[in-house]
């Protein structure tokens, strides 16, 4: 993870908020010829004091964790290689010498045996009827 580029971008929101809160001050010491109702400037007013927090929170964490990574020993974990733009390297197979064993055969079931039909001389196959 890019933590400058977190601390960069939460600066820039910073100034812009920052801006926003002139445009509301300015908008207090003037006469109110916009339009807009209070509840709307009360809600920017709440926006932007939850976007400061918000932002200064991001960018403390930002400046924490990249402080610990700069203080920390280098390490090539994959995590650290893939955000370096490098391809980690993926460990390599060992290839087994045993050989593997055959799985047990399976008896097969005894095939069904047809039994011959009693032989009468009038046999329909519909006997048990009688």
């Amino acid at each position: 993870m890019e933590f400058g580029s977190v601390i960069n971008f939460m600066n820039q929101q910073l100034k812009a908020l920052k801006d926003l809160e002139d445009l509301i001050e300015h908008n207090e010491n003037q006469e109110q010829t916009h339009g807009l109702e209070q509840e709307d400037i009360d809600s920017l007013k709440d926006y932007v004091a939850g976007m400061k927090q918000a932002c200064s929170t991001a960018k403390t964490l930002a400046e924490h964790y990249k402080k610990a990574d700069s203080s920390q020993p280098d390490k090539t974990g994959p995590d650290q290689n893939a955000a370096g733009g490098e391809e980690a390297e993926k460990p390599k197979r060992r290839r087994s010498s045993a050989k593997k064993e055959e799985p047990p055969k399976q008896e097969e079931p005894p095939a069904l045996k047809e039994e011959p039909a009693a032989e009468t001389d009038n046999s329909t196959g519909f006997d048990f009827l009688d």
